[in-house]
């Protein structure tokens, strides 16, 4: 299945978009809105895209998606409007929801509970990390089930997904280390995309190290290793040995995204 978004108008204020060469970005003059990056950061189907096209010649972004995942992925947007109608939690927190979500779904855990506990349990647990005040009472009932089986689903959660939570830690921290770098937001934008990849059962810092090694060599950002190392809390060994893991070459396209 593919996802088509026409970026040849700007989807808040209805102008013609124009591209930021300096910065390569494609935004808007009348209201400011930075195109890309908001699809990017607010539509989770653009972590689990198969591929990201872009036709400049009609200002398209093309997501190739698999069937099954777009099916589940209405039913998510849904049910997951339906807990957060009571909560009232920020747009970046549900996007945080439904990726962690959906890291359960790709891998096949699902447990014995039905979507709405899950997404409780899901909700409960990021909650908890992110210091948000909602509590399990709460969220049983957003979620129409019981504090017990959310508890439960919590634990699941956290017990299943180690590795992807520890991505979404990596990736909460992002803009802050970017801005302690000095790189542009292009770079920024693409670590943060990359730690959603990475798979690596290293701490948060290590896997936001990776990400932004990865993104300052494909962006062309004039950043050292001994310097991304430092920032990031980790070491320029931890970084070298990781980094013959993965292949950099297949993270360009990430690059070539916002390179418009």
């Amino acid at each position: 299945m593919i996802i088509t978004y026409d970026v040849s108008s700007c989807p808040d204020c209805g102008e013609k978009p124009e591209l930021d060469e300096k910065r390569a970005e494609l935004f808007c003059k009348q209201c400011g809105l930075v195109i890309h990056e908001s699809l990017f950061s607010t539509d989770v189907r653009f972590h689990l895209a198969e591929s990201i096209l872009y036709s400049p010649k009609s200002r398209r972004i093309h997501l190739v998606m698999r069937t099954s995942e777009e099916k589940v992925l209405k039913g998510l947007y849904h049910e997951t409007e339906i807990v957060n109608a009571t909560l009232g939690a920020p747009a970046w927190f549900v996007k945080d929801v439904m990726q962690v979500y959906m890291k359960l779904y790709k891998k096949g855990a699902r447990g014995p509970w039905d979507r709405l506990a899950l997404i409780g349990g899901v909700f409960s647990l990021l909650s908890r990390r992110e210091g948000l005040p909602y509590s399990n009472e709460d969220i049983a009932f957003a979620s129409f089930t019981t504090v017990r089986k959310v508890l439960d689903s919590a634990k699941f959660v956290s017990r299943e997904l180690k590795t992807p939570l520890r991505q979404l830690q990596a990736s909460n921290f992002v803009y802050m280390k970017g801005y302690e770098l000095g790189v542009e937001e292009r770079t920024i934008t693409v670590a943060g995309a990359i730690c959603d990849e990475l798979e690596s059962n290293r701490s948060y810092k290590v896997i936001l190290g990776l990400a932004y090694l990865i993104a300052v060599d494909v962006c062309g950002a004039k950043v050292s290793k001994r310097r991304v190392a430092k920032v990031c809390g980790t070491t320029v060994q931890t970084l070298n040995a990781l980094a013959k893991t993965v292949r950099i070459k297949d993270f360009k396209r990430y690059a070539e995204l916002y390179s418009l």
